[in-house]
């Protein structure tokens, strides 16, 4: 079967028309129909029939068609990859909390690995986007709260990072230097936005605690977030980090029994793995995390994640 033709039906679908078809393609209308013959005698079925100077698609040409684009859908990605292989870029998204962190690793694995010549392209954001764009294929690899159920992603714990309060110091809500979950929740809060992974932590401490929090703002990012509390806005929870360590910030331990969030390595499932790619993982991500026996991302899958 042609590939060529292929593209031909798929476009013609899309236009239902030949002339507009041919100008995208790049091709006489003539080439086109004689493609689009050559492809319905070969599948012996109509594919178009003619409404006026347009055409629309049979119930044969709808079927194929999801079929069609499905299939070089998957050659488009595979392109892709090959082309990112190539070029030893590798694309990694992350939440905020983890860019030291991220930025020490790449650091690293740069100086045990210069005859790779990686290009890290990195992209800050929250966590159900930044899935998006891993199951779209638009990053590699992303550092992050842990996705649902049901994805078609391959996740492993990373870290694990404690929970902190962190206020103005100059015009504070309250005097400790410890407070409760009930007690926070009397307070003016600066929460992370409702697609954060960081805002479903939250939100469980106060369920957990039987109680609801005053949202005095929301932001996506961890900076506008402290910039925030620091302009007495409200107080808000966020992880331990040397970014606290600011002179406008007063910074109080939260008590609480789940005072601490996890965040997840996730790849796609199924995903080849270029081998600058699982080399960063394994000798900088997993390095120092425990490797369990039945942990879904190990040994026997070093270049695909199954």
């Amino acid at each position: 079967m042609n590939l060529k033709y292929l593209e031909y039906f798929q476009t013609l679908a899309r236009y239902e028309h030949y002339g507009r078809a041919a100008e995208e393609l790049a091709v006489a209308q003539s080439s086109l129909s004689h493609g689009i013959d050559c492809l319905e005698k070969e599948l012996g079925v109509y594919l178009f029939e003619k409404q006026g100077r347009n055409v629309a698609l049979t119930r044969q040409g709808r079927l194929y068609l999801s079929y069609v684009q499905g299939a070089l859908g998957l050659l488009a990605d595979g392109r892709r990859q090959l082309m990112r292989c190539a070029s030893g870029k590798l694309s990694i998204g992350f939440v905020s909390s983890m860019r030291s962190y991220l930025l020490g690793q790449i650091q690293r694995f740069v100086g045990e690995f210069p005859q790779y010549g990686c290009m890290f392209e990195l992209y800050e954001g929250v966590t159900d986007p930044l899935i998006e764009d891993l199951k779209g294929e638009r990053i590699d690899l992303l550092l992050a709260s842990e996705p649902g159920d049901g994805q078609g992603l391959v996740s492993t714990r990373l870290l694990k990072q404690e929970l902190v309060v962190v206020q103005s110091a100059d015009r504070p809500f309250f005097a400790a230097e410890q407070i409760t979950v009930k007690e926070l929740a009397g307070i003016p809060l600066i929460l992370h936005t409702p697609d954060s992974g960081m805002r479903r932590v939250t939100d469980g401490l106060f369920a957990a605690n039987a109680c609801r929090p005053r949202i005095a703002g929301e932001a996506s990012e961890d900076s506008v977030i402290l910039q925030m509390a620091a302009m007495g806005i409200g107080a808000a929870v966020v992880t331990e980090s040397e970014d606290l360590d600011r002179a406008d910030l007063a910074k109080a331990a939260l008590l609480d029994a789940e005072n601490y969030r996890y965040v997840y390595m996730i790849l796609k499932r199924g995903r080849y793995l270029p081998q600058p790619l699982s080399d960063f993982i394994e000798q900088r991500l997993l390095a120092s995390v425990p490797m369990k026996k039945d942990s879904e991302y190990g040994q026997g899958q070093r270049r695909r994640t199954e």
